[in-house]
């Protein structure tokens, strides 16, 4: 695990990385097609815990220049007990979310992007230009995200959507080959 906040200069660039928390995906969630009591005894013979899995949610900052991107958002505070630690890390670490010139969302699962608003609907980075590839922009604003993804995880679906919602009218859609930021 990392500290709240680790940095890094390269060059011209400030690398910073935050912790947003972590998560807890119980074993049937992460391996849902495993016979769960194969998977148990392979986990137990490797040391590994059984029940679930706890990895870290980091977020990634780069600074260059006058411009600030974080590269997505975490969990926000709506999507599990262990996750949404953004706001806290980035205190710590110095960052006022104002700051922010840039937010680049890799994709849309929930410890992701669920952090883009706050407990009031505001959005976490009011100043940022939005980032985010065409191809997953498509794919969970369709109509039919629903019916594309397993029922344990349509709530993946309607938290993205409402997510999607607070930066339509500002969003870059990225196509493949495209550079997200601004040079």
């Amino acid at each position: 695990r990392i500290a709240r906040s680790q940095a890094l200069s390269t060059g011209t660039a400030e690398l910073t990385v935050v912790s947003d928390g972590n998560l807890t995906l119980p074993m049937g969630f992460v391996f849902p097609d495993a016979p769960q009591e194969e998977l148990e005894a392979l986990l137990a013979e490797n040391g590994m815990a059984t029940e679930a899995l706890t990895p870290d949610c980091n977020v990634t900052l780069v600074r260059t220049g006058d411009r600030l991107a974080i590269f997505d958002v975490g969990a926000g505070p709506n999507f599990m007990p262990t996750a949404g630690r953004l706001l806290d890390s980035l205190a710590e670490a110095g960052i006022d979310p104002a700051e922010i010139t840039d937010v680049v969302i890799t994709h849309a699962h929930p410890d992701h992007l669920w952090g883009l608003v706050d407990d009031f609907d505001e959005l976490v980075f009011p100043e940022a230009a939005y980032h985010i590839g065409r191809t997953e922009w498509d794919f969970w604003s369709s109509p039919d995200a629903m019916s594309q993804v397993a029922d344990d995880r349509q709530t993946f679906v309607v938290g993205a959507q409402n997510r999607f919602a607070f930066i339509e009218d500002r969003i870059n859609l990225v196509d493949d080959g495209d550079e997200p930021l601004p040079r």
